[in-house]
């Protein structure tokens, strides 16, 4: 999880369109939940030690997963952040283990009730990481075809 995502899944959780980069910051403090968040996001930034980073960016992955709970989109006191990396530093949700990010992305995909978003492979992610605003600007009539043919 990135201080990106975090405020992207607040966008989402809130039913919020999260707009492109220029606008998001604006857009994202317009969320009423954006007071739990905005704080430590910005002590991360503005953090001068790697050891005041990692304490704001655990606020931020604490309350970005309160607030699914709160939405019961994830059990109550199932996540939580930890160390990621063996032998290095790095805080988030582990890739293994009884809660890893995977239990955590199927416990959220079990929410989905629509059949066309169910019908997505599961892997397929946003639009924004399969094109760049550029990409679309600059062969428009490829993915104009790719998107008659979906």
């Amino acid at each position: 999880m990135s201080s990106t995502s975090a405020r992207r899944s607040a966008t989402y959780l809130e039913r919020r369109y999260a707009p492109y980069a220029k606008w998001f910051g604006t857009a994202f403090q317009r969320l009423a939940c954006s007071a739990q968040l905005y704080e430590p996001l910005g002590r991360m930034l503005a953090a001068r030690t790697l050891d005041d980073r990692e304490r704001a960016w655990t606020i931020v992955v604490e309350r970005t997963l309160a607030l699914h709970e709160h939405h019961q989109l994830l059990a109550r006191g199932r996540y939580a952040p930890a160390d990621v990396y063996a032998g290095r530093r790095g805080i988030g949700i582990p890739a293994f283990g009884p809660s890893s990010i995977h239990d955590l992305v199927a416990e959220l995909r079990s929410h989905i009730t629509d059949p066309e978003v169910l019908a997505l492979p599961p892997r397929l992610g946003s639009i924004n990481q399969m094109f760049a605003v550029r990409d679309l600007e600059d062969d428009a009539p490829r993915w104009r075809t790719w998107f008659r043919r979906a």
